[in-house]
């Protein structure tokens, strides 16, 4: 039976802590064995890309500079490529397309690396093997609390303990969560903020204080800011209490407007950030025709062999099935628990089917961009073990293990470059492999940004 606000008792919390403290460990130690590891000629651990430079000079120039002004770190990062992208703002300062929350969340840890180094007797510049490393550890740290923070919703929601410890393990490794906890990026940052948003709001759902519901905002908030497309999780709490409270709506109003204040203090950082270097309070830095609406891309986005979310990570549908199942199941009276999240789930989608060039993610391994999806997509697999009968529940840890080794396997081929963007029939023959048939036209099953699926 679904608990309301009540938390569990202590004795029956200490599995999942052991086990996902332990895996964090062993994921510390793995990004420790990666200083000494070269991949294809490359640092395993260095920071090269549109992306990592972006979110790291930003971290680097707000704890050296005190600025927004990327141009000291990408002539060191990357001397032949100081336009970065071609992203620019005003009076010939670096844009910055990407959001500032993970890039504020990761200052922390580059300020420890640098002190490391300091005392190593290296370069204390914020570029040396400490900093370097402490940076990538901030999202060996952010999957893990995550993971925690996932393990404690999932016990609230009423999983067996057991049960608890292990789909944050398996949604790691059948997900694209598991791919970018070693990549200076901001998935595995928004993973734990939507983790986190995720337990708050089950604690908060039929609370009526001011509090409660201004923790959720600054939750939400964080999460928005880290990706900004993410604020549309800020819409599944409104959904749910409007649901449950149907007649009693009109006095709520207070602890919305802490929620939505809460969340909104969270933006002054990133309004700041525009202002200084786009002159303006509200932007998009990626320039108009950056999204399109309506979205055309929704299906490739969910079944598309070009890094669709379904097919890459097939546990994700699974998932989804689950929240339909638990609305379908559930009295009328808590299906607010399900649909809500349902509409966020549809929502991110079609966000990031509204752009015609990026719908794919580029080298994404699957989207990427729904990183901050998975807590939702755990949330419904637990529902369906909740509800199974022995059999078919037997059926779906099965299927469970056969996601965690399909996406996996898939993952580790893409990460070495045995599988390329640009070649549609490697990525068809791993999909033969795995036992999943590709038969469907490639202008659908490979579907190239900016082409829509008939073309």
């Amino acid at each position: 039976m679904e608990t309301s606000n009540n938390r569990l008792p202590a004795s029956v919390i200490p599995l999942a802590k052991v086990v996902i403290l332990a895996w964090g460990i062993i994921l510390a130690l793995i990004l420790f064995a990666l200083t000494s590891i070269s991949i294809g000629g490359r640092t395993v651990l260095s920071i090269r890309g549109l992306d990592p430079m972006y979110y790291f000079g930003t971290a680097h120039s707000l704890l050296f500079d005190h600025d927004f002004d990327l141009r000291n770190e990408f002539a060191v990062l990357n001397p032949q490529a100081t336009s970065a992208g071609g992203f620019r703002g005003q009076g010939g300062l670096p844009g910055s397309p990407y959001a500032v929350g993970y890039s504020l969340l990761s200052l922390p840890f580059l300020a420890v690396g640098t002190a490391v180094d300091a005392a190593a007797g290296r370069s204390a510049d914020g570029y040396a093997k400490g900093a370097v490393f402490c940076f990538f550890l901030g999202n060996v740290t952010f999957t893990v609390i995550g993971m925690w923070c996932l393990a404690h919703f999932l016990q609230e929601f009423g999983s067996p303990p057991w049960q608890a410890a292990f789909l944050p393990l398996a949604i790691w490794f059948s997900t694209s969560l598991g791919y970018y906890t070693f990549s200076p990026m901001s998935h595995a940052a928004t993973f734990m903020m939507s983790s986190g948003f995720l337990l708050t709001w089950w604690r908060t759902k039929e609370s009526g204080r001011v509090r409660d519901w201004a923790t959720l905002g600054l939750c939400g908030g964080l999460l928005s800011i880290c990706r900004w497309q993410d604020a549309i999780f800020l819409i599944g709490p409104l959904l749910a209490d409007v649901s449950r409270c149907r007649v009693a709506v009109a006095r709520r109003w207070f602890v919305w407007v802490a929620y939505l204040g809460a969340a909104g203090m969270c933006w002054i950082p990133q309004i700041t950030q525009w202002k200084i270097l786009y002159g303006k309070y509200i932007t998009i830095p990626q320039g108009p025709g950056f999204l399109e609406f309506p979205p055309r891309f929704i299906l490739n986005v969910l079944f598309s062999t070009n890094h669709g979310w379904f097919l890459w990570t097939p546990i994700t549908l699974i998932g989804i099935v689950g929240l339909l199942y638990g609305t379908y199941r559930t009295s009328a009276a808590r299906g607010y628990h399900y649909w809500p999240w349902i509409v966020v789930v549809f929502l991110e989608v079609a966000v990031i089917g509204s752009m015609p060039y990026n719908w794919n993610g580029m080298d994404s391994f699957s989207v990427r961009s729904l990183t901050s999806c998975v807590p939702l997509v755990t949330f419904g697999i637990a529902v369906l073990l909740r509800y199974f009968r022995p059999l078919p529940r037997r059926l779906l840890y099965g299927a469970i293990v056969l996601c965690m080794a399909y996406s996996t396997i898939f993952a580790a081929q893409y990460r070495l470059d045995r599988i390329r963007p640009t070649n549609p029939g490697q990525a068809r023959a791993a999909f033969h492999l795995a036992g999943v048939s590709c038969a469907s036209s490639d202008s659908f099953l490979w579907a190239r940004p900016g082409r829509t699926a008939s073309r």
